[in-house]
């Protein structure tokens, strides 16, 4: 089973997985399956030594034919299976065309498919804590616009501030069919909202954006582009994702995250489609496997 990413402490020493970021996972697709691996067959313990044959006995006589009752008769109800069994009645449930429009599906509390590793196992992340969350994205809209659409998959609300609305117009209609899923608020200050373990909420604002945040709510400050007077963004949160840094970036990332000296040049290596996480006591590089339906509706990976 996939542990998922906790990023519930900072880490005291950086473990780096190993990674080969001009090495993509042959076609990996979310939407399929994972294969599991077929069950290794078991060696016999031991060759019992062979008893001598039985006398073989005569076969019994086959069994007398049971009587098979005749069909009801057209038009006449059947009864029950059994006398023990009663007859099965199902009664009818009518609601109004707005009772069934407030009808919502929700999801417990579960880790968000960030991607796939290297070994295409899928990496969860638990976006969505009992304690408020800050996430630091370093990237472009195309990674904003894949973490929203799966959060909505989640169940989640989602607040939008201060972007170009444009990008943003119709996605939350588009993915749950619903209008009140997604918001795009203009005001500095965000709304108050409601977030639950089956409805969490999710606010994507530009780094340094303020939030009061609570119980099953979590920020994504975005961070288009890395500059050495926006490092202590990367500090101080519960969670960093990075996508493709240039090597003025990659610096940057690896002074204020204290990474090894060889830790900016799997930064700059990564292609458009992955991720770089960094929290929970460990960092992990993962590919965003887009689904064919989300590679229609956000396009080709890009930063």
């Amino acid at each position: 089973m996939t542990q998922p990413v906790r990023p519930f402490q900072q880490p005291e020493s950086h473990v780096t997985q190993e990674v080969h970021p001009a090495m993509a996972p042959p076609q990996f697709d979310l939407e399929s399956s994972l294969s599991p691996a077929a069950a290794p067959e078991l060696p016999w313990q031991g060759a019992a030594v062979a008893a001598p044959p039985a006398p073989v006995a005569a076969p019994p006589p086959p069994p007398a034919p049971v009587p098979v009752a005749a069909p009801p008769p057209p038009g006449r109800p059947i009864g029950p299976l059994a006398p023990t069994l009663p007859a099965l009645h199902v009664g009818w449930h009518e609601v109004t065309a707005e009772a069934l429009g407030q009808v919502r599906a929700g999801t417990g509390p579960a880790g968000l498919i960030i991607g796939v590793d290297y070994q295409r196992r899928p990496v969860p992340v638990r976006l969505f804590r009992p304690e408020p969350t800050r996430v630091t994205l370093v990237g472009g809209l195309w990674a904003q616009r894949i973490l929203v659409f799966r959060a909505l998959a989640l169940g989640a609300r989602v607040i939008v501030m201060g972007t170009d609305p444009r990008p943003w117009q119709g996605l939350g209609e588009w993915a749950t069919g619903m209008n009140d899923r997604m918001v795009l608020w203009n005001d500095p200050r965000p709304p108050a909202a409601p977030a639950s373990p089956r409805q969490p909420l999710l606010i994507v604002a530009p780094a340094g954006t303020p939030a009061q945040l609570g119980a099953w709510q979590t920020q994504i400050a975005v961070v288009p582009q890395l500059a050495p007077e926006l490092a202590h963004t990367l500090q101080g949160v519960d969670l960093v994702m990075l996508q493709q840094l240039s090597p003025p970036e990659a610096a940057v990332a690896a002074a204020a995250l204290n990474l090894p000296e060889n830790g900016a040049g799997p930064l700059q290596e990564m292609t458009p489609d992955m991720l770089a996480l960094m929290g929970g006591g460990a960092n992990r590089y993962v590919w965003l496997a887009p689904t064919s339906i989300e590679r229609q509706y956000h396009g080709q990976p890009a930063r």
